[in-house]
């Protein structure tokens, strides 16, 4: 009996032990690389403030710490580059490593002062990554830490937050399956460029996004990659007026497609479907610290609308919606008026600007918020190489 207890206590210790040793999501990337390889490095968590990884030599292994599972991660990318000469790519996201390491000749250290390194737009999510299943999500997640991205726009499962939002307003399947986007135009459905396109999408379609979403989040939760969801820019379908009697704007055309309708920030229903839409969007994924709207894209008629108004009504939702949250906005509009830029900008505090198909507009956030937000920062310099506003 006694012999039976020490062997059930050995037992749970060695399965604890082993839980423990594939709790650090560092360890299990780069399991997914080489097998085995996660026991030639040490990586530390350090608790800091500061941005910054470091990779040296001790006890017989190479030692990679920072201050966030990503850092570390791209510390050990750095290794794998400089000291192996190890490229990992889209291609291939595998290697075969050394029995054992060549140690670090100096340690070394790097800071940066860029908090956040975003990552993705809209339509790269539907121009590469509408099919993608969760083994090659996994193996962009890895790509992602090893780059250091710690900030991410993810799309994914939003039709479904859409469908059930739309539901209990009243629309039926049928009609639905004319408002969301089939899986490869998405993105310009959410944009607010139109409606339906590539549709219908099938009950299994959506269960697998959900599916697919959650598993998504919970990766980037583990790596520390904050996510950027969609928020609610005000978009409804185009026939409301009829529908559901709002007082909304019609945007127009985009490249011949009907967009959908502007909920006008003066109906009083604009806070009730906003907070539809966040309280479903959290029952499904939870709440985020990032939200990215976009509600006049390239191109949509803002004929009646207060610019003003509609940037305070949306960002005042979000805050309701979400609590305390931040705000990653897109504009890739040609309301190239300064006093609807003006208008407009007053109202958004955070932007990581999208060239899209039309002019980049990097002109409508000064240089010194691009420096005090810290969002988007290698994506704005990006863009200001490209329209020669590089000093």
């Amino acid at each position: 009996m006694q012999i039976r207890k020490i062997l059930l206590f050995i037992s749970f210790f060695l399965g604890f032990a082993a839980s423990d040793a594939t709790a650090n999501p560092v360890d299990s990337l780069l399991e997914r690389i080489d097998k085995g390889a996660s026991r030639k490095f040490r990586t530390e968590l350090v608790a800091s403030d500061c941005e910054f990884y470091e990779v040296g030599y001790r006890h017989g292994k190479v030692t990679v710490r920072g201050n966030s599972y990503v850092n570390i991660a791209y510390g050990v990318h750095q290794y794998l580059k400089q000291r192996l000469g190890i490229q990992l790519s889209w291609n291939s996201m595998h290697a075969r490593l050394p029995k054992v390491l060549p140690p670090w000749k100096k340690k070394e250290r790097r800071e940066t002062d860029i908090k956040y390194r975003y990552y993705l737009n809209y339509c790269t999510l539907s121009y590469s990554m509408a099919f993608w299943d969760w083994k090659r999500w996994e193996q962009e997640l890895d790509w992602m830490a090893l780059h250091g991205i710690n900030l991410c726009l993810d799309i994914v499962g939003t039709d479904v937050v859409w469908r059930n939002v739309l539901l209990q307003l009243g629309y039926t399947r049928a009609e639905i399956d004319k408002i969301i986007a089939g899986p490869a135009f998405q993105a310009w459905w959410l944009m607010n460029n139109m409606e339906g396109w590539g549709g219908p999408n099938s009950d299994a379609w959506y269960d697998q996004r959900e599916a697919l979403q959650k598993k998504i989040l919970k990766r980037m939760d583990e790596l520390g990659i904050n996510v950027c969801l969609p928020g609610y820019s005000g978009m409804v379908p185009h026939d409301a007026r009829q529908r559901l009697g709002l007082d909304v704007s019609d945007p127009g055309m985009w490249c011949g497609y009907k967009r959908p309708a502007f909920l006008l920030p003066t109906d009083k229903r604009f806070t009730e479907i906003a907070t539809l839409y966040y309280k479903e969007q959290q029952r499904l994924y939870g709440k985020a610290r990032f939200y990215s709207m976009d509600p006049f894209h390239e191109g949509g008629s803002v004929e009646g609308v207060d610019l003003r108004a509609a940037g305070e009504a949306i960002m005042r939702e979000m805050k309701r919606g979400v609590g305390g949250a931040g705000m990653a906005g897109v504009s890739a509009s040609r309301d190239d008026t300064p006093s609807a830029q003006r208008r407009y900008a007053r109202a958004r505090p955070l932007f990581g600007e999208s060239a899209a198909m039309g002019r980049p507009r990097v002109d409508m956030v000064s240089q010194e918020r691009l420096r005090r937000t810290q969002l988007g920062l290698l994506h704005a310099a990006q863009l200001r190489r490209q329209c020669g506003l590089v000093r």
